[in-house]
């Protein structure tokens, strides 16, 4: 038997044998849902429902990643440790930064708040302002702390 292939723009080629067509088959130039015509009746048929015509094996598709919500993409535990560490940080630097500045300028906490935050931003975190900030008062109290008590030594009469 002949046909014509019919293309989508509604082009035809042919007149092609079965041979002919499983060649184009397995180049791809004819598909299973590529229209054809009976070159004597006219009958237009899928040609997947061609009898012998062989089409190559579909390779099954790469599976898609699972898309991850409107969230950030990671980040999520340097974000924890930089609020825990900003909350150690903050009483430790109000507490030591007044009665004992010596031990509050070794404010490791606060200054490790600092360091995680910022990598968590890194990373893409979108709410690490708020951890960063805790950190950085930890940090930035411990120095007031000293100059308010220098300045309360220097007013207050010694006997």
């Amino acid at each position: 038997m002949q046909y014509y292939v019919v293309d989508p723009s509604g082009q035809r080629y042919g007149p092609a044998d079965l041979a002919t067509l499983n060649q184009w088959a397995q180049t791809s130039r004819v598909h299973p849902t590529s229209i054809v015509v009976d070159a004597y009746t006219g009958q237009q048929i899928a040609a997947a429902q061609i009898p012998g015509l062989h089409f190559p094996a579909q390779q099954q598709q790469p599976y898609q990643t699972y898309p991850r919500g409107n969230f950030a993409s990671g980040g999520d535990g340097e974000l924890t440790a930089a609020w825990v560490l900003g909350g150690i940080g903050l009483p430790m630097s109000l507490f030591f930064g007044f009665c004992c500045p010596v031990i509050s300028i070794i404010n490791v906490f606060s200054i490790l708040g600092i360091i995680f935050a910022v990598r968590s931003k890194q990373l893409g975190h979108p709410k690490t302002g708020g951890a960063l900030w805790l950190s950085i008062a930890g940090v930035a109290i411990t120095p007031i702390g000293f100059i308010v008590l220098v300045v309360l030594s220097a007013v207050t009469p010694h006997r």
